[in-house]
């Protein structure tokens, strides 16, 4: 295999951070919370205390800058997207907005801090369920788009739009002399 091939959830990419963030002389800890507020924990992040303040930091919803969290609504334009925060009913929650969705999903933190162990305990079972086992799911943020894969539909959101595309196969794979083998059945 050429060059590396790597993903996972946001449990292991927020672990990750939460340690690199910490390695660097940060103040950090573990966060969890509910994608799409439904009460369930299912969703990792990161908080960082730097310059007095505290920042979310995201591994997985990609808002390109780390969010100020603070007592009152912030939001930060990146890009394409416009993700916001705010205090709510005791807890925080954040918004983020990115195709296929049609508007924003609201992800409110619940655990602060969480545990180690509550990351592994999530991966473990993001391994038989999970939104991204059963297809292919791919963010990309890039000056002037946001680019999504979903399967084998391409999402790309500038500021002139949303171009949705089918693609083929091999579009999906990349089809190259350094990509030889596809993941998709």
């Amino acid at each position: 295999m050429d060059g590396p091939r790597r993903g996972g959830t946001c449990w292991p990419t927020s672990n990750a951070l939460f340690e690199l963030a910490r390695a660097l002389g940060f103040e950090a800890r573990r966060v969890a919370g509910s994608m799409r507020d439904l009460g369930v924990v299912n969703h990792a992040s990161v908080k960082v205390r730097a310059d007095g303040r505290e920042w979310l930091v995201d591994s997985s919803q990609l808002t390109n800058v780390p969010l100020p969290w603070t007592i009152r609504c912030s939001s930060t334009t990146t890009r394409c997207s416009r993700p916001r925060s705010r205090p709510l009913d005791g807890t925080h929650v954040l918004w983020t907005h990115s195709p296929p969705n049609a508007s924003h999903l609201p992800c409110r933190l619940l655990v602060d801090p969480a545990a180690r162990a509550a990351y592994v305990a999530g991966y473990e079972a993001s391994r038989t369920r999970s939104p991204f086992n059963q297809r292919l799911y791919v963010r990309r943020n890039r000056p002037g788009e946001l680019l999504v894969l979903v399967g084998t539909t391409r999402f790309s959101r500038t500021a002139r739009g949303l171009d949705v595309r089918e693609l083929g196969r091999d579009a999906v794979c990349g089809r190259s002399a350094r990509m030889p083998a596809c993941p998709m059945a």
